[in-house]
């Protein structure tokens, strides 16, 4: 998502389960996630709210049954269980055995 979207890592790790806006008929044929909603009181980097990415990328369609089961509540709780740090450790192992070091994760 983090590729295919263009979003900062921390705004994945925001995400939330209401933030996951399914596919309309004839208006938005794919899944839309939100980048920074307003109500989270957190801009994007360039200080704007409530922008979003459509994730209709052919790398991203496996992730369709996810969505439709994570949206099916209006939850505010976030999707993701871990935080920035754990993330970051878990992209420098894959990093560093791929020998890929110096790759990040923006």
């Amino acid at each position: 998502m983090c590729v295919t979207g263009y979003f900062r890592p921390g705004e994945l790790l925001r995400l939330r389960r209401c933030d996951l806006i399914p596919p309309a008929t004839q208006v938005m044929p794919a899944w839309c996630v939100p980048i920074a909603p307003e109500d989270l009181d957190v801009p994007t980097k360039t200080g704007s709210f409530n922008d979003s990415v459509t994730m209709d990328s052919a790398y991203t369609t496996f992730l369709n049954p996810f969505f439709k089961v994570m949206a099916k509540s209006d939850d505010k709780a976030r999707i993701w269980k871990f935080e920035y740090p754990e993330f970051v450790g878990c992209f420098r192992k894959a990093t560093d055995k791929f020998n890929m070091k110096g790759v990040v994760p923006y």
